[in-house]
């Protein structure tokens, strides 16, 4: 086999194998894609990643001049790329190691099976396609599809349907949604916080309507979020866990406002809420969940053994981007578009691991004197998950005066945040297992709706804030919404949940305007209650029936149908990132 020959070989082994890869990806994966572009925009990505590959395959075949060996060589290259395709990113993000004897069987089969390929592919070389393979037409060939997987490629982002039917109704206004993941107030300047954490929010607040604590559903991401765009309760949208997308027959408040004649981006930071995982991109006409540019590429370069060396040795993430990335995206966004439109950009970093920039850092690292819920203000993991929100608020203060400068003045602007975070005062780190009011009780500021001018709310959850965020458009209330123009996010009574596999446990809470709380553990039958008025640290436990014994009948066991088991496949997904425990 000459040198020619053997270059050519194993790139037309890549070819071959990213053809296959972006066949089998698309077939098995058809709600990551968001359209016919999308879809070719990842098959020329395969395509060009895997014939890439197989010059280093080809190089091989050169040093080794015997040719049993030679394609024997070739066959083991086109097992490792079928295992790549097969065992590691034919869904996405789910990871399997090579050795692990539960897919030793099918492995193996693999192995012989692309060994077999190989050797007619080796034949079928030898016999018939070597006019083919002048370097003029790879060459040729190779600057085509590089020129096509370019222009597919250009522009970045996911997409979706809708935006651009209208006309929009008299008096419609720009809105801005801003979500803030793993939020807790009590450690926002703007709601009293001692260390400065948020000077943009405090600007806001001071021109705000309405300012007020919110109460979120459930302290994970995605769920959250689904009940925030629907206004239904994880019980209700039974999304319940990252990694569960909101199931296609439930509808968000974004497409009617899309219907209307909105342009409606949303631009999110943190991998629950990628647009294969979340289900909440329809209606959005640019849904922008790309992290990095090697996302943009191929998949494969976002496996979790990729992410594992991405986070070592290069500059980017695919887990997150940062703010001030979100923040540069969306500003973009905002200065080649017209209203009226709807904005909703989503900000990961108060998300763990804490990594604000070291003069951030350093400076909430400085010795104080104050203390959060018992820990000092300037020890991690206060000191850095408070860095991490200061960050957040330098790109949500660039994002607001870009939105007021595009927007002339005249738009809403809704802040709030998904859950909260429990730096350690209950006994969690992070989030996801506990309903205690560091989990889940989180900031609410309107700004830009004079009919709310002035007014504090009660009891409220961000479950509202959809049907809000439509009211502030200009549209007209849904007849089936009850809440009173006056109080829009303002509830009776509010329900906090978990539920296994991220929470561990299937866990609900019940608080009321009198600041009583009820909580029920299902597996356990373990009851508790809590004054939130006289104890509102809840350090103190109470008996249900001493306390708020009408509560208990809010407290209903959540029950599941078999449509919402989490995929096994997520499971593992979640637990390798992190999520499960």
């Amino acid at each position: 086999m000459t040198r020619r020959e053997a270059l050519a070989a194993g790139l037309l082994l890549g070819l071959g194998a990213g053809g296959w890869d972006a066949v089998a990806i698309l077939a098995g994966n058809p709600r990551s894609f968001t359209g016919a572009a999308d879809a070719a925009r990842f098959a020329a990505g395969s395509v060009a990643l895997y014939a890439a590959a197989g010059l280093p395959a080809g190089a091989l075949l050169v040093a080794i001049p015997r040719r049993p060996i030679a394609w024997v060589s070739v066959g083991l290259a086109a097992w490792l790329f079928v295992w790549a395709g097969v065992r590691v990113h034919v869904r996405w993000f789910f990871g399997e190691p090579l050795t692990d004897p539960r897919y030793a069987g099918v492995n193996l089969a693999l192995l012989a099976a692309c060994a077999g390929a190989a050797w007619l592919f080796h034949r079928a070389l030898g016999r018939r396609l070597r006019p083919a393979l002048a370097p003029a037409r790879l060459a040729v060939a190779a600057l085509v599809a590089g020129a096509i997987t370019a222009g597919l490629m250009r522009g970045g982002g996911s997409t979706a349907s809708g935006g651009d039917a209208g006309p929009p109704p008299p008096g419609a206004r720009d809105v801005l949604l801003v979500t803030w993941d793993t939020t807790r107030a009590d450690h926002l300047s703007v709601y009293g916080y001692p260390r400065g954490t948020t000077p943009a929010l405090d600007r806001l607040a001071r021109e705000a309507a309405l300012w007020t604590d919110l109460w979120a559903p459930i302290p994970l991401t995605n769920p959250s979020h689904a009940s925030l765009f629907t206004g239904l309760t994880p019980r209700e949208h039974k999304v319940r866990n990252n990694g569960t997308p909101l199931p296609a027959d439930v509808a968000t408040v974004v497409p009617a406002l899309s219907d209307a004649g909105w342009r409606c981006g949303a631009f999110v930071s943190g991998i629950p809420l990628k647009a294969g995982l979340s289900g909440l991109a329809p209606g959005f006409s640019t849904y922008d969940d790309a992290f990095s540019p090697l996302e943009r590429v191929h998949p494969m370069l976002t496996t979790l053994a990729g992410v594992r060396v991405a986070d070592r040795v290069l500059p980017v993430d695919f887990i997150e981007r940062r703010a001030d990335r979100t923040a540069d995206a969306a500003i973009a966004w905002l200065e080649r578009t017209h209203g009226p439109r709807f904005l909703w950009v989503h900000f990961f970093d108060p998300h763990t691991p804490y990594a604000a920039a070291p003069p951030l850092r350093s400076r909430f690292a400085r010795p104080s004197v104050w203390t959060a819920h018992g820990v000092p203000a300037h020890e991690w993991p206060v000191a850095d998950y408070d860095a991490e929100l200061r960050a957040t608020d330098r790109a949500t203060r660039r994002l607001l005066d870009a939105f007021e400068r595009t927007s002339g003045g005249a738009g809403v602007v809704v802040m709030t945040a998904d859950h909260g975070e429990g730096l350690g005062q209950h006994g969690e780190l992070a989030h996801g297992t506990l309903l205690f009011a560091e989990d889940l009780r989180v900031p609410g500021i309107v700004a830009g709706v004079d009919t709310l001018a002035g007014i504090r709310t009660g009891l409220a959850t961000t479950v509202r804030i959809g049907a809000l965020a439509r009211d502030a458009a200009g549209l007209e209330r849904d007849p089936e919404d009850e809440a009173p123009a006056d109080a829009p996010l303002a509830t009776d009574v509010v329900r906090l949940e978990t539920f296994a596999p991220e929470g561990r446990q299937d866990r609900s809470a019940v608080i009321d305007r009198a600041g009583r709380k009820a909580e029920v553990v299902w597996a356990t039958g373990e009851e508790r209650a809590f004054d939130l008025r006289a104890d509102p640290g809840e350090s103190r436990p109470r008996p249900v029936d001493e306390i708020a014994p009408d509560l208990r009948q809010f407290l209903t066991a959540p029950g599941r149908a078999a449509s919402e088991a989490l995929d096994p496949e997520v499971v593992r997904r979640l637990r390798a990132l992190g999520y499960l425990h």
